[in-house]
Formats: C-alpha cells, structure tokens, sequence
C-alpha cells in the first residue's frame, strides 16, 4: 500500500513551524554512499530534499523506542504532508530504486563507468590524439557528458539498508537540484559529516539556494507530536499574513498529533 501523499518529517516542532510559514523545503546537502556503484568514490554529497510514501498509521506504527526511529527509516515525528499529484508534477519528484549491492543493476553501473573510462585509452592506443585531435576532443566532451549522466542517474538509487540503517522502509523519493544550480561533492571520508555540515552553512548563505515551494491547498496533513502543539501550530498557521482566511482554515483541518494517529487510524 502506497500513500496519495508524500510526507516530509522533521525532528522539532520550530522546524515544522517554519516550513508552513514559508510554505517552502530547503534543498540541503545530503552524504549518500555510492562505493558499490563507483570505483573512484565512496561518499558524494547530493542537495535534495527527501520524502517518505508511506502511509501514516505504517509510519507510526513502531514498537520499538525513540533512539531506534531513524534506524528503521524515520526521521521525526513532526511533518508535513502534500498532495503526490501536485508535487510530483511541479518538482518532478521521483521514487528511488533501493538496490543490493551485489546486485546486477550494481555490477553492470560499475561496468558502465569502467567501460566509458577504458574508451580513452583505446584512442592513446591508436595514437588518434595526433592524427585527428577534432575527433579526440569532441569524444572526450562526448565521454564526460556521459558520465556526467550516468552518475545523476545513480543518484536517484540508495543502498537498500546498512548495518546501522534499514533504508527502505522509508520509501523514499526524492526532489534533486540540478547540477548547473548546485554542484556535486565528493566527500573525504574521515570527515564526511562536517564536510556536508560546511557544505550546507555556505549553500543556505547564497541568496538562489534552492526550494521546492507549495500553496496551503497542497497540504494534505501537518503533524505534530501531541495535542498540546496542537495549539501551537493553529497560533501560528493563524499568524500567515498573505493568505485568505479560508485557506487558513482549510490548513488547520489538517492538523494531527501523532497520539491520535496511533490510537484512531
């Protein structure tokens, strides 16, 4: 069973808060490990912005305790949910393939990438760099536009769990910012998480970092984790300026605690 939203989870409420208020998600740069798909990187930062499709009742639905959620692919208990339809159609959102690393999707991605590679030494073999340097230069162009696309097409798969990490129960899909707009990193791995920590402090700095947008009417829940934020969020959806008073009452129809969700749905 899928769901008809895609939801995004935070781990605080002010975060929750000021996503309604923009009406807007960050791209943040993300680490993914990709060392099964490419012999020359294990760790590439990636500025995304990440969604779960997972129906609700699915998603709370743990017995185990809080310092296990993220484990098993949870990522907070406060989120927004938005019409699939909706953002699927103006970000271009799309769902990821979760794969084995011993897979033959795996195999044949390294495959690729050695094969374009080893097509440079076949030209220094046949000495073609003297006799047609043309020919050369718009096959090495040629070359890196292919890897250069093969590369984003990898990124929009994940390893389907780790040893600390179950990745595909949450489901993911995934809004990814193009290159032209925000590069991608490779990432030293002895300090892969203060790197993208560095990485994301500069990027969130620039004036056109980028966002994925949506109108109230595109939310479909807001979720908070018990009934006495309620109240705040009503305060604060009441507190939005620049809509109408009907739109902000549709919004606060989709406010839910996860008390209720757990105990009604």
């Amino acid at each position: 069973m899928v769901a008809s939203s895609l939801f995004h989870f935070t781990k605080s409420l002010d975060k929750l808060i000021s996503i309604i208020k923009s009406r807007s998600l960050w791209t943040s740069y993300c680490e993914e490990n990709i060392e099964d798909l490419d012999d020359q990187t294990r760790f590439v930062a990636l500025p995304m912005v990440c969604f779960c499709d997972i129906p609700l009742t699915t998603y709370f639905s743990y017995d185990y305790d809080e310092s296990e959620f993220e484990k098993h692919g949870r990522y907070g208990s406060y989120g927004i949910g938005l019409r699939k339809d909706k953002i699927v159609q103006k970000y271009q959102v799309n769902p990821l393939l979760y794969r084995n690393i011993d897979s033959l999707y795996a195999f044949n991605h390294r495959e690729s990438l050695r094969g374009i590679e080893k097509l440079s030494g076949l030209l220094v073999r046949e000495n073609l760099s003297e006799k047609s340097p043309n020919f050369v230069l718009e096959f090495e162009l040629l070359k890196e536009e292919l890897l250069i696309h093969l590369k984003e097409q990898s990124y929009f798969t994940k390893p389907f769990h780790s040893e600390h990490k179950i990745y595909y129960e949450a489901r993911e899909w995934r809004y990814l910012t193009p290159a032209d707009k925000a590069p991608r990193q490779v990432l030293e791995t002895d300090n892969a998480k203060e790197e993208v920590e560095k990485l994301n402090s500069r990027y969130h700095q620039r004036p056109d970092f980028d966002k994925v947008f949506f109108n109230l009417e595109d939310i479909t829940h807001i979720i908070v984790k018990s009934s006495d934020e309620v109240e705040d969020m009503i305060q604060n959806v009441n507190e939005i300026m620049d809509v109408n008073e009907d739109e902000k009452f549709k919004a606060l129809q989709k406010i839910i605690d996860v008390v209720t969700i757990k105990r009604d749905m």
